[in-house]
């Protein structure tokens, strides 16, 4: 993008390096349940005899559990990462369309770029500079 455009150069820049991580909206959320499974927090497992069908029984009633205090928090979460691209695109648009800067920086990148933007449009005024120039050439 030209140089002289620094409102779309920004505006189109946070939109391409804009990222929604798992690490940063998920895990956190799904970390503090897993903390229930941790084995300084379930000593509970053993039971009174450490028998293997009672800590089985044990570890699937606690993964039940953490599963089901899961469930609401996730759900809830499948709209964010929507609401969060629309937020990003409102912010996009309001800094590349409505921006008074912005105007006339699309109108000086438009101008310059003409013939790429529309080229059938401008195919005919190209010709007819060459054919001036090669006119004014001759004579």
């Amino acid at each position: 993008m030209d140089e002289g455009l620094p409102t779309l150069q920004q505006g189109f820049r946070q939109l391409l390096e804009f990222e929604l991580l798992f690490r940063g909206m998920v895990q956190h959320r799904i970390r503090e349940h897993l903390d229930d499974l941790d084995r300084n927090t379930t000593t509970f497992l053993l039971g009174k005899e450490p028998k293997v069908e009672v800590m089985i029984e044990n570890l699937r009633d606690a993964h039940a559990e953490v599963l089901y205090k899961l469930e609401a928090p996730l759900r809830n979460l499948q709209w964010e990462p929507s609401m969060a691209n629309f937020a990003v695109l409102e912010e996009f648009m309001d800094r590349i369309l409505w921006a008074k800067s912005a105007k006339q920086e699309w109108r000086y990148f438009m101008s310059s770029h003409k013939g790429t933007l529309w080229p059938v449009k401008f195919r005919w005024h190209a010709l007819l500079t060459k054919i001036e120039h090669d006119i004014a050439s001759i004579f």
